[in-house]
């Protein structure tokens, strides 16, 4: 309803809302049917999320100084991580990792992403593939979902003529994963999810 009253789609159009959790991201599709009513047309659940992303922290050989340095900059005290004794190491980096996002402002994360695209390159790519993969796969989603369209007598001839409109939101924590790239270089960001998406419809 939310994303809805800000994205009013007609019959025939598409809202496809990501909510990236921890472990699961859920592709929820929403249209209006033909008497007005809003209807959740599909709804699907993949075991690929952000959770991946803080995994990969693990192997990141300057992860731990980004983390210093933004603890460092908005004079944030981490219990382990900027007191003594240590308890950083590659298997505490993904726990670390959450405690700066969950103590982070919404204006402090553009910084923080660029200093992980300046000093754990290793992490960007990550990132990219964990998106880009989401994207292809919602690209499959959709090309499914049109053929389903097409197919079925419920759908107005009119609607199944037209090229298809699709609205694509996030929610969520997690979908703050997809804010890295568009940090970094919004064109480029755009371009490349565009074209994962595209792909995974079969261009």
């Amino acid at each position: 309803n939310y994303f809805l009253e800000d994205l009013p789609v007609r019959p025939g159009e598409l809202l496809m809302i990501f909510d990236v959790r921890g472990s699961t991201t859920d592709i929820s599709v929403l249209s209006q049917m033909e008497g007005g009513g809003k209807a959740m047309i599909k709804q699907n659940s993949i075991r690929w999320a952000a959770q991946r992303l803080a995994f990969a922290t693990r192997y990141s050989k300057n992860f731990q100084s980004v983390l210093l340095r933004m603890c460092e900059k908005k004079k944030i005290k981490i219990e382990g991580l900027n007191t003594t004794p240590s308890k950083y190491s590659e298997n505490t980096a993904p726990f670390y990792f959450v405690q700066l996002i969950d103590r982070l402002e919404d204006s402090d994360f553009p910084d923080f992403y660029r200093l992980i695209a300046a000093e754990c390159k290793e992490l960007m790519s990550v990132n990219l593939y964990v998106t880009g993969l989401i994207m292809y796969y919602a690209g499959q989603l959709t090309l499914k979902m049109r053929e389903e369209m097409l197919r079925s007598e419920d759908v107005p001839v009119i609607i199944k003529n037209m090229p298809p409109k699709i609205y694509i939101a996030f929610a969520g924590k997690g979908a703050r994963i997809f804010d890295w790239f568009e940090t970094i270089n919004t064109k480029a960001a755009n371009e490349y999810y565009t074209q994962k998406f595209i792909r995974g419809i079969g261009e």
